[in-house]
């Protein structure tokens, strides 16, 4: 038997809480094969973004700015790669990882510098929320104002680590953000004078990084 999405009835679909941020929906699906409907409260919130911002060190290594900040949900202090809501006013998704990385860490880049890499279901049997990676390289052209535009509850610091650094942070438990551990694995990262770097997955149960 294949599932289709088709096979599935939304019976009812009810909002038992809003606080402009995010709604709960109380949500009943049946499907022929079911014994009984489907229940389920569903939280439904903006898409966000996340950004990988990448620059090339002295060194040649490649480098990857993450924020540090108090994760409420995990009650404690926690490196991610910087990340926003996609606002309404946001043309689209490049321009939204734009805004969120001039207001969070003061750079700013050029429309063209960015890309989106990735889309991730950030907890799809419990919320509509999605997150976009998008990958930024950073140009010749691009400065740090030194302004950021904190929201009135949020403290934001940022570093920059190697790539390297990065993926041991994400081994070591030190990065747990699904959309930056995502990124930090899956990412294939091309300088311009045609080194490349390359996350590889090897197959004896254990994750390697492979710099070449």
């Amino acid at each position: 038997m294949t599932l289709q999405s088709k096979d599935f009835t939304l019976k009812e679909n009810k909002t038992v809480f809003d606080n402009g941020f995010f709604k709960i929906q109380n949500k009943v699906v049946s499907a022929p094969y079911l014994k009984e409907d489907l229940q389920r409260s569903i939280v439904q919130k903006k898409n966000a973004v996340s950004i990988a911002y990448i620059k090339k060190g002295d060194d040649d290594s490649v480098q990857i700015l993450i924020s540090d900040e108090y994760r409420g949900g995990l009650d404690k202090v926690d490196f991610a790669l910087p990340a926003g809501h996609i606002e309404f006013g946001d043309p689209d998704i490049r321009a939204a990882a734009i805004r969120e990385l001039t207001e969070e860490t003061g750079y700013e880049t050029n429309y063209e510098n960015a890309e989106q890499i990735l889309e991730i279901a950030s907890s799809p049997g419990f919320t509509t929320e999605k997150v976009y990676v998008v990958l930024i390289k950073e140009s010749d052209s691009d400065f740090n104002n030194g302004k950021f535009d904190f929201d009135h509850d949020e403290y934001v610091e940022h570093l920059w680590v190697t790539l390297k650094t990065a993926y041991e942070y994400v081994i070591n438990g030190k990065i747990t953000s699904a959309p930056s551990v995502a990124a930090i694995l899956d990412l294939v990262i091309k300088e311009k004078d045609g080194k490349l770097w390359l996350l590889q997955v090897i197959q004896t149960g254990i994750y390697k990084l492979w710099l070449k």
